[in-house]
This record gives C-alpha cells, sequence and structure tokens, in this order.
C-alpha cells in the first residue's frame, strides 16, 4: 500500500484481532455501520495505532460489532520514535487541544505535559487528550495514536548526559534547524515554555541543554510548539 492508497478514505481504530480477522466495536462500529452506512462486502480500512493500517472487507454484521477480514496489511515506522515533545499547560483548553491535535497531525508520537511554575492552574485531562490525538490520528490517517504522559512539573523529566535537550528561549543565540544535522545516539527532548516563559530554576535543571528559538519575534506557545513541529516534519 503507497501513501496514495489512503487517500479519501475514512479511517476506524480497532483493539481485538483474531489471525486474519479484526473485530470492530463501540463507536467505532457505531461510525462505521450506523453513519457512514458500511454493510457486509464493503471494503474499510482500519488501524491498530500501533503502526499498522489493513484495508479490510467487512465479512460479518451484528448489532454492536462487525467482523472484518484482512485483505491487506501496511506496516509503518515511527518517523520521530525518540523525540519528545515537552509542552505546557496552557490556560486556554482549546489552544491546547489545537496543538496536540496538530502534532498527531505532523507526525509527533511522543508528547510530555507538564505543569510549569508559571503555568496557570487548570487540571490535566488525560483522557481528553488521548480522546483529541486519538480522532487526529484517523482524521490525519496516520498509523500512530500518540503517547500522553503528564508530569506534575519538570523535575519529572529524567534525561540522561546522552539526551538531547532543547529548551526553546526567545532570547537564544542558536536558531532551531529540525534537528537535520543532529546526531541523535539516544532521546532528544523538546522543551517549551508557557505564556510567561519558563522560570530559570527551570531551565538551570537541564545544564547540558541547548536554547534555541524559532524566530526573532516572540511567538504564542502552541504556535512556538506547532512550528517547530512543522520544522521538525520538512526537514526529515
Amino acid at each position: 500500500m503507497a501513501q496514495d492508497f489512503l487517500s479519501n478514505v475514512e479511517l476506524y481504530l480497532f483493539e481485538k484481532r483474531k489471525g486474519e480477522l479484526i473485530l470492530l466495536e463501540g463507536a467505532e462500529f457505531e461510525h462505521a455501520v450506523k453513519v457512514m452506512r458500511n454493510k457486509i462486502g464493503d471494503e474499510i480500512f482500519v488501524t491498530d495505532g500501533r503502526g499498522k493500517i489493513y484495508k479490510t472487507k467487512i465479512f460479518e454484521l451484528g448489532k454492536k460489532f462487525a467482523e472484518l477480514k484482512i485483505i491487506e496489511t501496511k506496516v509503518y515506522s515511527k518517523e520521530f520514535e525518540n523525540v519528545h515533545f515537552v509542552i505546557p499547560l496552557l490556560r486556554k483548553s482549546d489552544r491546547f487541544e489545537f496543538a496536540l491535535e496538530k502534532l498527531t497531525e505532523l507526525g509527533i508520537t511522543e508528547i510530555i505535559v507538564y505543569r510549569a511554575e508559571r503555568s496557570v492552574k487548570v487540571k490535566a485531562k488525560l483522557e481528553r487528550w488521548r480522546k483529541v490525538v486519538t480522532a487526529a490520528t484517523k482524521q490525519s490517517l496516520r498509523a500512530f495514536v500518540p503517547e500522553i504522559k503528564f508530569i506534575s512539573s519538570l523535575r519529572e523529566l529524567n534525561c540522561s548526559e546522552e539526551d538531547l535537550v532543547l529548551i526553546f528561549e526567545q532570547s537564544a543565540g542558536e536558531k532551531f534547524n529540525g534537528l537535520k544535522n543532529e546526531k541523535l545516539s539516544s532521546e532528544a527532548y523538546l522543551i517549551f515554555g508557557p505564556e510567561g516563559g519558563l522560570t530559570q530554576s527551570e531551565i538551570e535543571r537541564f545544564p547540558n541543554a541547548r536554547l534555541v528559538k524559532l524566530t526573532e519575534n516572540r511567538l504564542r506557545a502552541e504556535t512556538a510548539i506547532l512550528t517547530a513541529a512543522a520544522l521538525l516534519s520538512y526537514s526529515k
């Protein structure tokens, strides 16, 4: 299956597979059958969210499930497997969720959310965030549902001396180049500050980090996150 094989299709997420049969249940079944009106014999595309997309044919329909027979399988590799986007909780949830959605579309699969010292006190909503990235995965025809972790502060981010740590800071002298010239021997952590920026103590938490900037002007937190993801995506 070439990538254009997936153009103009609906993609569904499944959890259960037995041999060459896939079971579609719950909201995914409802959407595929009740909304999109798929029936026995129709071909639909499904993903396990862990790197595989299947072309299938509806083999059997029940009241709450559909059995799908696998016709073709495409296995994808993660584009940025060792790259972690470390992003702060933002005051406005719609902007934060927009950033999660677009990170997913751009192929970022490792997301760590943290509460910065200057973050407004908002609740961590992991279940809600996972629904956002799952929907974005299907909409953008991606094979990986991003992993989202939450940490209460940057003190909980454990980086080794071998890891590449980049902190996005407006006053930095180095411009971010999308990692195209980097030799990654381990993990890469891209750390973004909240609306008020990181505190000095948060920056000093990572003595081996490099400070980088995206533009000469100041960007909103969500704009900086998406600009870095776009640069990373188009420099690979």
